[in-house]
């Protein structure tokens, strides 16, 4: 789960699902296990709404992470909705990518995240086992 509570601007809290569910290219994960395996941290979103003659009106939402452990992209990342067109922009370090529909988040996702790394089991010592006492015959 994205570190996210109920946001109360509704596009918002549809971006968050479409990370929590959408199937990643590889047909295992989702796009949240790929954002987990890559490290993201630091999780901030736009989520403004203002009032507009008594009606709440949603500004343009957003979610922005850092990714730390990937090796074909390192730094910060987002997505930002945009109501008008119904599309996504892909933010990665200082380069956009506009014009993306829903179900192309995943391939965008590959393209920057996907190191393959996931695939690899990797283990670390936490402490050495205690010697063996011999035992006395």
């Amino acid at each position: 789960m994205l570190p996210i509570e109920k946001a109360q601007n509704p596009y918002l809290n549809d971006l968050v699902g479409q990370i929590q569910m959408l199937p990643a290219l590889d047909g295992v994960r989702k796009l949240i296990n790929i954002l987990a395996d890559v490290g993201a941290t630091n999780f901030h979103y736009e989520d403004d709404v203002y009032e507009n003659d008594g009606e709440n009106q949603s500004l343009t939402p957003a979610l922005f992470w850092d990714v730390t452990k990937c090796e074909i992209f390192t730094g910060r990342m987002g997505i930002v909705y945009d109501r008008c067109a119904d599309t996504y922009q892909v933010v990665y370090g200082e380069q956009v990518v506009e014009g993306l529909y829903f179900d192309d988040l995943a391939t965008w996702f590959a393209r920057l995240l996907d190191d393959g790394a996931w695939k690899s089991i990797s283990t670390q010592l936490l402490s050495k086992a205690q010697p063996k006492l011999a035992k006395a015959a």
